[in-house]
């Protein structure tokens, strides 16, 4: 008789657009996924022909600025109970699949969280990445599995970055930017938007002075006070960002990139202690664990 692993169906569900360059790499990592269903939003290069060469059932999806959106269409198409949701620039690590197929038959939630881990650099974080299939996504951008999970596998999806997205870069920041009525998730990742292209004080404002008031969840509350931080710091107001990096790390004295960067902007004297400190964190709650 099967194991009931090997009973478990899953079906592999991707949005995509204009992936011919890193699919295929995709696809190949969960060739044992009992379905792969690919929900094409408008590409003009071979997408389509390639999730077709792998078998895959093709769908299609008006697109309207709602990640949420597509992939509950997505989803929505298998025929599964459980759902693999992975993107075309990330690749699950071999015997992935069979792990996840462990991780369910001994799971009493609805949605399990998966390590994702960059292709090139640091910044490992856990996303709900297996989930039934009635289970919701919400946001427009940067979208989650409606219910928290507090179930892990012990499996790896690697991220990295597609050349597609530079055909329309700053579509994250324009979703944000339209939210009308935007959660204190969207407000963290719009700042992160101004942060990256170099916008401190528009950071610095932002954090202050929109989601700190609202926010209450601790470890992306200590990411925003350490980003804010950084931003003083480009600004040359040494101060104020000591005293945003304390912040930081008064909402999670584990967060070791805090205690880090608390010592590079740290009087002399004081440096080396902030270090030492450091060498004790282990990062346990912490949003994103970065080099």
């Amino acid at each position: 008789m099967l194991s009931l692993n090997l009973m478990t169906k899953i079906s592999a569900c991707l949005i995509v657009k204009n992936e011919k360059d890193l699919l295929g790499r995709c696809l190949e990592s969960i060739r044992d996924a009992d379905e792969l269903v690919v929900c094409d939003t408008g590409s003009s290069d071979e997408t389509v022909e390639i999730a077709e060469s792998f078998g895959a059932k093709i769908v299609y999806f008006n697109w309207c600025d709602d990640f949420a959106a597509a992939r509950n269409f997505v989803k929505n198409q298998a025929s599964n109970e459980w759902i693999l949701s992975i993107d075309a620039d990330e690749f699950l690590e071999p015997g992935g699949m069979e792990k996840i197929r462990r991780a369910i038959d001994t799971c009493k939630e609805d949605s399990i969280n998966i390590l994702m881990k960059p292709e090139a650099g640091y910044g490992q974080h856990h996303l709900a990445r297996v989930f039934r299939k009635e289970s919701e996504w919400v946001g427009r951008v940067h979208e989650v599995i409606k219910y928290p999970s507090s179930a892990y596998c012990n499996v790896k999806i690697t991220y990295g970055y597609s050349p597609a997205h530079e055909l329309d870069p700053d579509i994250d920041m324009r979703i944000l930017e339209s939210i009308e009525d935007p959660t204190p998730r969207d407000l963290y990742y719009l700042a992160r938007e101004y942060f990256y292209r170099q916008r401190w004080q528009d950071t610095v404002d932002l954090i202050e002075q929109r989601y700190l008031p609202v926010a209450s969840w601790m470890p992306e509350r200590a990411d925003a006070w350490l980003m804010m931080s950084r931003a003083l710091w480009q600004m040359s107001r040494g101060e104020e960002a000591r005293t945003a990096c304390l912040q930081a790390i008064n909402n999670n004295a584990h967060f070791k990139e805090a205690l880090v960067f608390m010592g590079e902007i740290s009087w002399a004297d004081n440096r080396m202690m902030w270090w030492k400190m450091s060498e004790f964190a282990d990062n346990r709650n912490v949003l994103f664990i970065r080099n």
